[in-house]
């Protein structure tokens, strides 16, 4: 745990995923484990150190951000509500911050804090080209079988070798959509998360309104939704947060908001 060969990518190597995904699940649990009281306190604590270090080990800068967000708003907001598991929490940060900095200092020094960490600027040059294959084909996009190859003659023109051998997506959802699917398909993505947002916060659903929160900041930074492990995520997420509209009026208070 925690030694630079087995941290981010090489952690979540083994199962095919991106550490962004596996983040967003981590987060998403720490949060309903957070406003779930039927659980034992023992093992709600145990899950809180394991998830923690998971979230450390993914060493995955969005993910970390989303935790630490979220965290202090509770902090902010729901300390005597949520003072007992704010404190195993915060145990659990610590215990984990001391362990990655003892052990994995050479990977914090190379690959988060680093000056080529935090000034890359491939991301950025991925936007820029997904932006221009849009503005080519505004309305209906270019497609799912023409834009991959489209990326990679831009890439190319553009010098950015590294992305067209590694034929990267957009690394943005709204722009991936609306590269493929013109801005047809960014109104209908947009609208949709925007929707399930609004819901929940009217429904004065915590969880579910943080979960998709979680899933919208990551998706500014991830085109989660080309990959099946994105895709499935939200869509078991979304799922699950509408059959709650669907029960009768007196069967909702089965799930307790945050």
């Amino acid at each position: 745990f925690f030694g630079k060969q087995h941290i981010g990518y090489e952690f979540v190597a083994i199962a095919d995923t991106h550490p962004t995904y596996l983040g967003i699940f981590i987060v998403a649990s720490i949060l309903f484990l957070i406003q779930e009281d039927r659980i034992n306190r023992i093992l709600k604590t145990l899950l809180f150190l394991f998830l923690i270090i998971g979230l450390f080990q993914l060493a995955n800068r969005m993910t970390i951000l989303l935790f630490a967000f979220f965290f202090f708003f509770l902090l902010i907001n729901r300390i005597r509500e949520y003072k007992i598991q704010l404190t195993v929490l915060i145990l659990s940060v610590l215990i984990s911050s001391v362990l990655f900095i003892a052990i994995g200092r050479e990977y914090i020094q190379d690959e988060i804090f680093s000056k080529e960490a935090v000034t890359d600027t491939r991301r950025m040059e991925r936007w820029e080209v997904s932006y221009e294959i849009f503005k080519d084909n505004p309305f209906y996009g270019v497609g799912f079988k023409k834009v991959r190859e489209l990326r990679r003659e831009k890439y190319r023109e553009k010098n950015f070798p590294l992305s067209a051998e590694s034929d990267f997506n957009a690394h943005n959802q709204l722009l991936e959509y609306m590269s493929t699917n013109g801005a047809i398909g960014g109104f209908i993505y947009a609208i949709v998360l925007t929707f399930l947002l609004l819901i929940s916060i009217v429904r004065r659903d915590s969880l579910f309104t943080f979960i998709f929160l979680i899933f919208i900041l990551a998706n500014l930074t991830e085109s989660t939704m080309v990959r099946i492990k994105g895709i499935e995520f939200f869509a078991l997420f979304t799922t699950l947060f509408m059959c709650g509209e669907l029960r009768p009026e007196k069967d909702k208070n089965y799930l307790h908001p945050v």
